[in-house]
């Protein structure tokens, strides 16, 4: 599968999810965005072994299942970040957004991925986000609150300047994240 095809796919499920909820701010995260880009060229990075996503695959829903496929097997051809919070590491991939493979300056949005019996800690970003854990098994907190057990798909809005932390069981996580009408290049604040 082809990035292009990864980005429809991505672009697909947001709609396919936001469509629906008429008058939320999460769905003008798709009317309020151009989301007509054309693809650069980005030099792939190491991180992306599509086959250690198998186990979320098997605990994805069933319409997060199309999206989890598509990023297993484009994992090797997509550029990967990492970052290091205390003693905890996470990869993402920018699909669309300043640096990613699409380039935006209205929309950051990609996938995150954390290894089995991690936490991303607190962290509040500038940008309003949306956050949809892509398997179930995935606990999630919002502006310091509990963790809380979520299912696949389910639809996390937080405000500008909100504080998020999410914590992945046996099985890792991926989450789809999309930020806007911020700094959509910032490093979360830890």
């Amino acid at each position: 599968m082809s990035t292009k095809n990864l980005f429809h796919a991505f672009h697909d499920y947001l709609s396919a999810n936001l469509g629906g909820l008429d008058g939320k701010p999460e769905q003008s995260f798709l009317t309020d965005c151009d989301w007509n880009v054309t693809e650069r060229s980005i030099t792939p990075s190491a991180g992306g072994n599509g086959a250690v996503f198998q186990s979320v695959l098997d605990k994805a829903g069933n319409g997060e299942k199309f999206l989890v496929k598509s990023f297993m097997e484009c994992a090797l051809s997509l550029l990967w970040q990492k970052r290091v919070v205390g003693n905890s590491a996470y990869h993402y991939v920018e699909i669309v957004g300043p640096s990613g493979h699409f380039p935006s300056s209205e929309i950051a949005g990609g996938i995150i991925f954390l290894p089995a019996n991690s936490e991303l800690a607190n962290h509040r970003v500038v940008a309003e986000t949306l956050l949809i854990p892509l398997a179930d098994g995935a606990e999630f907190s919002a502006d310091k609150k509990p963790l809380t057990p979520q299912k696949s798909g389910a639809i996390l809005y937080q405000e500008a300047n909100e504080s998020a932390a999410f914590k992945s069981g046996a099985t890792p996580l991926l989450i789809a994240y999309v930020w806007r009408n911020g700094d959509l290049q910032q490093t979360p604040d830890y």
